[in-house]
This record gives structure tokens, sequence and C-alpha cells, in this order.
């Protein structure tokens, strides 16, 4: 059977437009790349942060700055959407998620170089 995810009321999705231009404006961002640790060795968005889906129950300790935008992403936008409703029930309030990384359509970087 097919497994299905139905993305809920917190819900923030980001196209990858939407991203280039909030850099493109100089907004400070943290982008946060949900995958595990070896999937963002492999290949990652310029600028990611590897921080996986499994340590965010440090994300207030590690991330305290509430009003900061984040940018969240994974492989196809599963995991970084649960780590986005964990942040908003904590209290953040500028996080979006971004599509997934399997289509990102720019440039990556690697780990491996």
């Amino acid at each position: 059977m097919f497994d299905f995810y139905v993305k809920g009321p917190n819900a923030n999705d980001l196209t990858y437009e939407g991203y280039i231009k909030k850099i493109e404006d100089g907004e400070s961002i943290v982008l946060l790349d949900v995958r595990s640790y070896d999937a963002y060795r492999v290949a990652h968005i310029p600028e990611a942060i590897s921080y996986p889906f499994s340590e965010f129950m440090n994300i207030d300790n590690d991330y305290p700055d509430r009003v900061q935008t984040y940018v969240l992403y994974c492989d196809e936008g599963i995991l970084s959407y649960r780590a986005l409703e964990i942040m908003k029930k904590i209290g953040y309030q500028n996080v979006y998620d971004l599509q997934g990384f399997q289509t990102w359509p720019y440039e990556t970087e690697s780990d491996f170089l």
C-alpha cells in the first residue's frame, strides 16, 4: 500500500524561486537540511546546514532565535514539513518548507570533492 501524508494547517511552503528571491533580497536565512548527515555529505544546497530530523529534539537549544527566518528541506518534503510542525508548535514564527531536494534545479555542493 502507498503511504499518504497530508500537510496540515501549519504548512508554509516556499518555492525554489521564492527562496532565491529571499536570498537576492538580502534576507537573513538559516537553511537547514533535515536529511541524514550522509545524504547531506553526498549533495546539498549551498549554504545549507546539516541538521538531521533525528536531532530536532534539540532545535530550541541549537537555534534559540524564534524570529529568525528558517528554511527547511529534505528529499521529498515530508520530514521537512514534520520539522516545520515541531518548530511552529514551540513558537518559531518564520519557518518555511522548501520543495524537496530531489527536484532542486540549481547548483549543489558535495563534501566529497
